[in-house]
């Protein structure tokens, strides 16, 4: 949804803190440390106090205080710039010259700033001199992201220097917006990228608020659905200006490209009531209608953000903020993860996250050498048996973990660290965990022999020679079991599948003692039914004979 403003009058600065943030943008060093200390502070959100009348020389400031940064322009003059921006929309695609005509007409149409054909003019050069630097093509929403820049009180009437700061921004904070706007073409890094944050995304929301979650999954609400605005325009399409500048404010003073998505988690996790108990037919209106009007609004979502940050593993922060920076599709990752991962840091090295650990392994292979502070869950079932054998382990699963549904426990799941083999075990537990709306469910990545190398003072009860033979054991159960299962053998039968021939031959035994203990008894029985069957019909044999005579 479009945000409709009403027409943006910020509140007068304080000239002294204006004068003190001044000072800091001349003593200040290049790295721009300093500005950001001197920037004060809400005590209790924290969220930066950037003063209007001086936004556009702070965030110039920070945001070119990127490594390597190269002026685009060099020192031509706005009218020059403007020519030069004419030229490029002059030679773009009709099609495209009408798009951005059509998006500049319904840019923030309600403030004045944008009601003149001047402005109208400059938003759609301004969109076409950037498109040409960039070498790509017209996204819609960036010109949403221009006009929150060409409404900076000290910058915003430059369109040479807002392109430039547009440039910077989304280089910073939105690369996806950066490369090829053709959905259709899968191979491009921006599709890629794109799919990724939303998968982030999506594993944020699942690991905060599974509720929340299964109720969008079912109604098949999947983040690319609803939050495509809120990625491509970074909230300026659903905030309006008031809120949009306090965001931006903290991105830029923070610069963690991270911080975004939290942000976006928060939003969510902050109308969680409404969208749980809303209808299924306007939930879709509800979610797409997500906003924030004031810096109030703002200040209280950045709170919640950083609480969720400070819950969530550091490896996935640390994770999802270098795949940010990444400038090649070589370096991304090609499979989607389905759950939260962490490593032996997050559960060792945290103090601030409590973990219980299920060691999902075999007893043999637990037996053999464990994580001092792991339990036991046992998961034969799903890695050997039947499918009632899967359901009970799954129904044990919930039960254990019954008493920590409402608890700040952080749940990490251990396994093998295979993924072909997790997948028979570990991760069907997880998701059981998280469709049955328990919170904070995650998996070791590499498993049991990632913490043996990693941090081995953790593991208890080693055993080289008996782990390595629990292993062989474990893949040939694995093996059978599968080999079964696909050649369609009966539930009871692959019970026995993995038993051993001593296994097997004691249940025999016992079968045939059963029979011998009771057979008598149960020949005597099936004669007394015999008879009893043989003598009711004999009576109902007279009483025939007597009705016909």
């Amino acid at each position: 949804m479009n945000a409709v403003d009403a027409e943006y009058s910020p509140p007068d600065d304080d000239a002294r803190y204006v004068e003190t943030v001044n000072r800091a943008l001349r003593d200040g060093d290049s790295s721009g440390k300093h500005l950001r200390e001197t920037l004060a502070r809400d005590e209790l959100t924290g969220l930066a106090r950037v003063p209007n009348s001086i936004r556009g020389a702070i965030w110039s400031f920070l945001l070119m205080s990127s490594k390597g940064h190269k002026d685009m322009f060099g020192s031509i003059s706005d009218e020059k710039f403007r020519e030069s921006a004419n030229q490029s929309f002059e030679i773009m695609e009709e099609v495209m010259r009408d798009q951005l005509d059509v998006d500049a007409k319904r840019t923030r149409p309600s403030l004045k700033r944008f009601r003149g054909q001047e402005s109208k003019n400059d938003l759609v050069w301004i969109l076409a001199a950037f498109c040409e630097k960039e070498n790509l093509r017209y996204v819609q929403g960036i010109n949403e992201i221009v006009a929150m820049f060409m409404l900076l009180q000290d910058l915003g009437h430059s369109p040479k220097i807002v392109c430039e700061l547009v440039s910077l921004f989304l280089h910073d904070f939105a690369s996806w917006d950066l490369e090829s706007s053709d959905e259709s073409d899968t191979s491009s890094f921006a599709f890629h990228k794109l799919k990724y944050c939303f998968r982030s995304f999506r594993i944020l929301l699942q690991y905060h608020d599974s509720e929340l979650f299964n109720r969008l999954e079912s109604m098949g609400l999947e983040p690319n659905m609803y939050a495509t605005s809120w990625f491509v325009t970074l909230f300026a399409r659903n905030f309006s200006v008031e809120a949009t500048f306090a965001l931006w404010d903290n991105m830029i003073v923070e610069k963690d490209r991270s911080n975004f998505f939290f942000f976006a988690a928060a939003l969510l996790v902050s109308r969680r009531e409404l969208l749980i108990q809303v209808s299924d037919a306007h939930l879709p209106e509800e979610i797409l209608n997500l906003q924030a009007e004031t810096k109030a609004e703002v200040s209280a979502l950045w709170a919640w953000a950083m609480k969720l940050k400070q819950n969530t593993p550091n490896s996935f922060v640390q994770v999802l903020s270098s795949q940010l920076t990444m400038c090649g599709l070589r370096d991304f990752p090609d499979k989607d993860p389905v759950l939260m991962t962490v490593d032996v840091d997050d559960i060792f090295g945290d103090p601030n996250k409590q973990f219980l650990i299920w060691d999902c392994r075999t007893m043999r292979e637990f037996e053999s050498g464990r994580i001092a502070r792991a339990a036991h869950l046992e998961l034969d079932g799903l890695r050997f048996g039947s499918r009632q054998d899967a359901v009970k382990d799954l129904e044990s699963v919930i039960a254990k973990n019954e008493p920590l549904r409402i608890s700040g426990t952080h749940v990490c799941l251990v396994g093998s660290g295979i993924p072909a083999e997790d997948a028979f075990d570990v991760i069907p537990a997880a998701t059981c965990l998280t469709k049955n709306g328990f919170r904070y469910i995650s998996i070791l990545k590499g498993g049991f022999p990632e913490a043996l190398t990693k941090s081995p003072e953790q593991v208890t009860d080693l055993s080289h020679a008996k782990l390595e033979a629990g292993i062989s054991l474990r893949k040939r159960q694995e093996e059978r079991s599968l080999y079964a299962r696909e050649r369609g053998v009966p539930d009871g039968v692959i019970a026995l599948v993995n038993r051993t021939d001593s296994e097997v031959t004691d249940m025999v035994d016992k079968a045939k003692g059963t029979i011998e203990r009771f057979g008598s008894e149960i020949r005597s029985a099936l004669a007394n039914q015999i008879a009893q069957r043989t003598a009711k019909k004999g009576h109902e044999e007279m009483q025939d004979d007597g009705e016909a005579s």
